[in-house]
């Protein structure tokens, strides 16, 4: 392997260890930056946690699911069973045997955190609790979540019922980025319903931090946690934390990680989608080589004042060897930092295909492009 190494002077994010463990009340956070995919800090991110009302981005993802597809809309109605009726916890106060719209539900579960409200949205999605959840499970898999399985649509704990801060990371951003639609509704101030009017559970939105989103947590089983995200200069940052206790630590977490996300941590583009990055040579093919471009912009999260050098290599064999076909991979484009001791840390991999069929000339063209230096 030959390695064509470029050199910036930057600064570079180390990650943290990941941490395997049962279901427990426990401390756990993940800070993530969305424009560089870059984690910028965890811990215990990949424990088995209670998530409490946050399971209930579960519930809106399978429900946005569901109107995604024709087969619910916003408008249809919903008759309040007794089991939604008189579900315990945080409620947005259904009467039983009520007509309620899907976009009230929706909204009852995204402001208030209603239990009542996860409830009645799964049995009118798919006839019953039990249902509901087997989509939530299947729907779960299909997106990749590692460390989670859902008993119930509201979060209520149960032994069985968990999930990961990693995992409620994964979901947040799916509901976040995949469903702007519904963006409005996480940062409504407040919900009123049957005659009571209550405050939005996230305490945050609207601080200083450009907070948007998107759903609280709190049982004894779990502790207190958020999962949050918020945007300032065209970054947007997403944090989870779990296992506060209480309200007020979680929130000062999430703001602390905010803090740290945003004013200690700048972003940096080293190539722009379209960019040249290098040029491979390729032996005895219609093409005497390959121009390496950046097929996306490429960026690296940079902590503030802390510079080393960052060096961009293209892993490669040199020469390619005719011939080659359209959408084989013939080289990875590494992001990599060295650390203070020398050790090399890679930040990024990002694959290099080709466009077009490559084909290989005959001995002749080979012969005749050697001497005379021909095309």
């Amino acid at each position: 392997m030959k390695l064509i190494t470029f050199y910036i002077f930057l600064a570079v994010i180390v990650p943290g260890q990941y941490v395997f463990a049962n279901i427990e009340k426990k401390y756990s956070k993940i800070i993530f930056d969305e424009n560089t995919q870059t984690v910028i800090s965890e811990e215990n991110a990949d424990t088995r946690i209670f998530p409490s009302s946050m399971t209930k981005i579960m519930t809106l993802l399978v429900a946005f699911d569901k109107i995604g597809k024709g087969e619910i809309s916003l408008s249809d109605q919903v008759t309040v069973s007794n089991r939604a009726w008189s579900k315990k916890g945080s409620s947005m106060f259904l009467k039983e045997g009520q007509q309620v719209s899907i976009e009230d539900l929706i909204t009852g579960v995204i402001v208030v955190s209603g239990n009542d409200a996860s409830i009645a949205l799964a049995e009118g999605i798919s006839g019953s609790v039990e249902e509901f959840v087997k989509e939530m499970n299947a729907l779960a898999l299909s997106i990749g979540l590692k460390q989670s399985h859902f008993v119930n649509p509201s979060g209520w704990p149960e032994d069985n019922h968990y999930m990961s801060t990693r995992d409620i990371l994964k979901i947040s951003r799916e509901i976040f980025l995949k469903y702007p639609e519904y963006h409005k509704i996480f940062t409504l101030p407040k919900f009123t319903f049957n005659d009571v009017t209550q405050p939005n559970s996230n305490h945050l939105l609207n601080s200083e931090m450009g907070i948007d989103g998107i759903k609280t947590g709190a049982t004894d089983r779990g502790g207190f946690g958020i999962a949050t995200t918020a945007i300032q200069d065209n970054r947007r940052v997403f944090i989870v934390n779990n296992g506060l206790s209480t309200s007020k630590a979680r929130f000062d977490d999430a703001l602390r990680s905010f803090r740290v996300a945003f004013y200690q941590y700048t972003e940096k583009n080293l190539y722009s989608k379209g960019d040249v990055i290098a040029e491979i040579p390729i032996n005895d093919g219609t093409k005497k080589s390959f121009v390496v471009i950046a097929p996306c912009d490429i960026l690296v999260l940079l902590p503030k004042n802390s510079f080393k050098s960052i060096n961009v290599e293209i892993d490669h064999h040199t020469p390619l060897i005719a011939p080659i076909k359209n959408g084989d991979k013939v080289a990875d484009i590494i992001v990599f930092s060295i650390s203070n001791n020398d050790e090399k840390i890679i930040l990024k991999t990002i694959p290099v295909f080709v466009d077009q069929n490559i084909h290989k000339i005959s001995a002749i063209h080979s012969v005749f492009r050697k001497l005379f230096m021909i095309s």
